[in-house]
């Protein structure tokens, strides 16, 4: 790739800026430069003063170039104007993909597609745009958070963490619980629809019942990403499932050994002994068959107060709940 010197009139500095045959900055050229010499964490949520389009000359680049922080540059700092460009799909998943808004740079819009039809058949996909227009926005996120499902149909993902299967599986899975009407299992279907029962005083029982909701929402979205995965890739909600320590008689954090080991095991389980990826019917099948058993059924994130398998077994009288004592009869550790 070509560069060009640039200097910037009001201060007499050079830039040097790679330039693509076209003439224009490639924008992975743009989104490199920002998180080498930027904060693309500051200030996504709000605009500059001057927000340039996506397509730039080096010339017109150069003074965000030198200096990021002060401008913005549309789907590289700043949110951008939605993408639908297709490609060279036909037929139905053309139809499909023109229901799908991807808010990212074009280079980041292509590869989302790419793993957005690798992750889930055609049957799937159309269903999750049967109701509404799916929006994917590529974008910063805090801490560690690879993707998020933020409702309705719309979904983000962390640029550079959250484009590959496992991520998009997850969080598409959210989306087709909630979107795909032809599942009726408890474990299969979207956790908002189940009749939780409210716990605690009157002032907190709402917020009891969210939480509940949302540890057995994530609980069965790993179930069924681990029975979909192209790779074991895992999930760190593996790191918030609790074992029975047999000295202390008491639930305590995994190990990363620990953690490893359950995954392990439950990628086994879901996918029916084989580690290789199911979908549709047989994975969701899977899900249903074996998700009490699984390690994952056991979790319990940081606001929920209980185990994901024990809610569920309020509401669902097919399912058992998991005690300390039936633990330490099982002296197989099949439920550590």
């Amino acid at each position: 790739m070509d560069t060009q010197t640039v200097v910037l009139p009001s201060s007499g500095k050079k830039c040097r800026i790679p330039v693509g045959k076209d003439g224009y900055v490639p924008d992975t050229v743009l989104l490199k430069h920002l998180y080498t010499r930027g904060s693309p964490n500051n200030d996504y949520e709000q605009k500059a003063d001057v927000v340039l389009p996506s397509k730039l000359t080096p010339r017109q680049v150069a003074p965000w170039w030198e200096d990021p922080d002060k401008y913005d540059i549309e789907s590289i700092d700043v949110k951008g104007k939605p993408l639908n460009n297709p490609g060279g799909r036909k037929g139905d998943n053309r139809a499909v993909h023109k229901k799908v808004h991807i808010y990212a740079a074009p280079s980041e819009e292509r590869k989302i597609r790419k793993v957005f039809d690798s992750s889930f058949s055609l049957a799937e996909r159309k269903k999750m745009v049967a109701k509404n227009d799916v929006n994917i926005e590529v974008r910063p996120m805090a801490g560690k958070i690879a993707g998020e499902y933020r409702g309705k149909s719309d979904i983000d993902l962390r640029r550079y963490k959250g484009d590959n299967n496992s991520i998009m599986l997850h969080e598409g899975t959210h989306l087709l619980r909630s979107e795909d009407d032809d599942r009726k299992n408890k474990i299969t279907t979207s956790a908002s629809k189940l009749d939780i029962p409210h716990r605690g005083s009157s002032k907190n029982a709402e917020k009891v019942r969210s939480r509940s909701m949302m540890n057995i929402e994530e609980s069965c979205t790993v179930a069924e990403q681990m029975a979909r995965a192209k790779t074991n890739a895992g999930s760190g909600y593996y790191k918030e499932v609790p074992v029975f320590d047999n000295k202390t008689r008491r639930w305590r954090k995994p190990t990363l050994a620990e953690v490893t080991k359950m995954q392990t095991e439950d990628r086994k389980l879901f996918t029916n002994g084989k580690n290789k990826p199911l979908a549709e019917k047989a994975a969701i099948e899977s899900v249903n068959k074996n998700w009490a058993s699984s390690h994952i059924a056991r979790l319990k994130t940081a606001k929920s107060r209980r185990m994901a398998i024990n809610d569920m077994a309020a509401i669902d009288k097919n399912i058992k709940p998991v005690t300390a004592k039936q633990t330490r009869r099982n002296k197989n550790g099949n439920k550590n």
